[in-house]
C-alpha cells in the first residue's frame, strides 16, 4: 500500500510571470518538514518540489461544455467582473519560481500584492475536472 503524500497546505490562487491570467496552485510543504532537500531528501525530490502544475481559468465560456470545465462560484476570484471557467484540459507545468500573487493597486494608487484561497468543495470540483482531462476520473 503506497502511503499518502503530505499535506501541501491550503491552495491559492496567483498570476504567472508578466500575463495577468490567473493559476491555482498548491503550496509547498516548509523547509525542515522532511520533504526535498530541506528534509534530507535527494536532489531529485528537491528540484521536483519546485515545480506546480497551472490550472489555467477564463472568462470565456466553453463551448461545448465538457466535464473538464467547472464555473467557479461569484466571489471565488473578486477580480473578475463576470462567470470564471476552470479549463483543466489546459494544463501546465511551471516552476514555482515564475509564478507570483496577483497584483492590484489599492485606493491610495499604491501596489498590492493577493492571493486567493478557494473553499475546500470548490477545490475539489477543480481536482475532479482536472481528472476528467487526465481520464482518470
Amino acid at each position: 500500500m503506497t502511503p499518502a503524500p503530505p499535506s501541501l497546505g491550503p491552495p491559492v490562487l496567483s498570476c504567472a510571470g508578466r500575463h495577468r491570467d490567473l493559476r491555482l496552485f498548491d503550496r509547498l510543504p516548509a523547509a525542515g518538514d522532511g520533504q526535498g532537500a530541506a528534509g534530507g531528501g535527494d536532489l531529485a525530490a528537491a528540484a521536483h518540489l519546485q515545480l506546480v502544475t497551472v490550472v489555467p481559468i477564463s472568462s470565456v465560456a466553453p463551448v461545448p461544455l465538457q466535464p473538464w470545465h467547472y464555473l467557479l462560484p461569484v466571489g471565488s476570484y473578486p477580480p473578475a467582473r463576470g462567470p470564471i471557467w476552470v479549463k483543466a484540459d489546459m494544463l501546465a507545468t511551471v516552476a514555482l519560481s515564475r509564478l507570483d500573487r496577483v497584483k492590484g493597486r489599492d485606493a491610495r494608487g499604491m501596489r498590492v500584492y493577493q492571493a486567493y484561497q478557494l473553499p475546500a468543495a470548490d477545490l475539489a470540483a477543480v481536482y475532479t475536472a482536472v481528472k476528467a482531462a487526465l481520464g482518470i476520473a
